[in-house]
């Protein structure tokens, strides 16, 4: 179709674009552009062994080859040439742009840049298409999964824990008939990707790859007519990530700290997990500061800590509880954009019984309970999101209820899919500039600031870390807060979840009969007591 239009414009209307140094005409504008290069002289692109100049950054591609000895076949992903010295760095920030990357398996086709920050705790890796390459995303895409996998698992190696995601940038033109020729250059972006483990990284990638190809799908339908000319590069971009674990002392949130029920040790040292243990099992005066160490460091030969280090990471406190038969529960804190508030009412109902052996003791049932209807709200931090209270009466009601949260779930999803733009006002910028401490962590910032603010207002909250801004981030988990869900709610709610299919469903059990916690998919059904 693009063809086509452009031998209607210069053949049959006599429309194309002339040179005005030289009789050549174009049928294109880009095309007059890069042949006014050569009257001006402009050399863009030379060859590193033989010096011939092209303007063409193709030409000198295909040049390379030749140039290398071999005519007939380009060199693969896979080739590692050890010879490249083109390579420039400086402190702290590091950009190496080298055809042949060292250690990183790309041929003289797949050229690649690397810049790095902050100690190369951050990166962005770009990769160039080959020309076979340069207008089908999917072969694209499918070609660099090899070089795309080979930076994780070197970097994961390297870094223990990654945050990763791709960009793709690509050129599209939208055609027309009297004019020229209109240019964009779009960025297709995945979802940001935590890895710690490399079995999961070929997944994450393939998951990422299908992100990228929706977004392009949605991009061309909803463009009208844009048409992909030339996959321009892709950003595989990297940054450290440390899993969550005990350390030192960090401030509470002020909505934790004001409701004075919690004791967070001020400690100096990485023994922060023991200092709270031992603060729950001796109790110190709420009036001598309990948070202070010095009330627990007669008891620390209490604890058996054999063979685990501090700080304590997560996956090591099931064997501190075994070493010390003490059973530890972990919650985190999140400030959630959105909460549902539930409760269920019953009826005792009579039952049909037969009459007991008057010889043996028996117990005799004659009324059970059955739930009679439920209500709920759902409340978020953004007033205009908030929904007026249900309420339901009559048959079935686990299963309505059930029913209900599924479709506030797809609510809440569809609200927080998408992200409000940030309003910062003149005296909140001034703020900004001003802040000494991240308004997340406390500690103090560094030249990794940025603004935070909440995707779902788009209320400026605080200047903070880079790192910490991004864990905190919604992590799609909805909470139903159910009145006493450990000792009865849960029991109606266990009856209705043998008619979920392809559900996922956990639960932390407090004994046989009760549960401290349960969640199905997304929605996490805790106990308000």
């Amino acid at each position: 179709m693009r063809s086509l239009i452009r031998h209607t414009r210069a053949t049959h209307l006599g429309k194309t674009f002339k040179c005005q140094e030289c009789d050549k005409s174009f049928t294109r504008m880009d095309a007059l552009i890069r042949h006014g290069q050569q009257h001006r002289q402009l050399i863009i692109h030379k060859c590193d062994k033989c010096l011939k100049e092209f303007y063409r950054r193709h030409k000198l591609v295909d040049h390379r080859v030749v140039c290398d000895g071999n005519t007939l076949k380009r060199k693969s992903d896979d080739v590692v040439d050890t010879t490249s010295e083109a390579k420039w760095s400086k402190v702290d920030e590091t950009t190496v742009h080298s055809p042949n990357h060292i250690g990183h398996g790309y041929g003289d086709d797949d050229p690649c840049n690397l810049t790095s920050a902050f100690e190369e705790n951050l990166k962005k890796i770009e990769l160039e298409p080959r020309n076979d390459q340069k207008h089908d995303m999917s072969q694209f895409l499918r070609g660099k999964t090899k070089p795309i996998l080979t930076h994780l698992l070197k970097e994961l190696e390297m870094k223990k824990g990654l945050k990763w995601f791709i960009s793709v940038k690509a050129r599209f033109v939208k055609p027309k008939v009297d004019g020229e020729d209109l240019f964009s250059e779009p960025h297709f972006r995945s979802l940001c990707t935590t890895t710690v483990n490399a079995h999961d990284m070929e997944k994450q990638l393939q998951e990422a790859c299908s992100k990228i190809l929706d977004s392009l799908a949605i991009y061309q339908k909803e463009g009208s007519g844009w048409i992909l000319d030339e996959i321009l590069h892709l950003d595989l971009n990297l940054a450290k990530y440390t899993p969550l674990k005990g350390s030192s002392y960090i401030p509470l949130p002020k909505k934790l700290k004001t409701k004075k029920a919690i004791i967070n040790i001020k400690n100096s040292d990485n023994k922060c997990f023991m200092w709270s243990i031992l603060a729950g099992i001796h109790e110190a005066p709420l009036h001598s500061h309990p948070e202070r160490t010095h009330h627990y460091q007669e008891f620390q030969d209490e604890l058996n800590f054999e063979d685990i280090e501090f700080p304590i990471t997560i996956d090591k406190i099931g064997k501190f509880e075994r070493q010390n038969s003490i059973s530890v529960n972990v919650f985190g804190y999140e400030d959630v954009p959105f909460v549902i508030y539930a409760d269920f009412e019953s009826i005792t109902a009579k039952m049909d019984s037969v009459s007991p052996n008057p010889t043996k003791s028996s117990t005799e049932k004659y009324h059970h309970h059955q739930p009679c209807g439920f209500s709920y709200v759902v409340v978020s931090q953004a007033e205009k999101y908030n929904k007026p209270p249900v309420v339901y009466r009559g048959e079935d009601v686990v299963g309505k209820f059930l029913e209900c949260l599924e479709t506030e779930q797809q609510y809440i999803d569809e609200k927080v899919s998408f992200i409000e733009p940030m309003r910062i006002e003149r005296e909140e910028e001034q703020m900004f500039q001003n802040a000494i401490n991240c308004h997340i962590c406390g500690f103090e910032l560094g030249a990794d600031r940025v603004r935070d603010h909440c995707h779902l207002t788009g209320k400026y909250r605080g200047a903070a870390h880079n790192e910490c801004n991004l864990n905190y981030s919604f992590t799609g988990r909805i909470p139903i807060i159910l009145h006493n869900v450990r000792g009865y709610d849960s029991h109606l709610i266990m009856q209705g979840l043998g008619k979920l299919k392809n559900k996922e469903i956990n639960c932390i059990p407090n004994n046989t009969e009760k549960y401290i916690s349960f969640s199905i998919d997304k929605l996490d059904f805790i106990d308000s007591l």
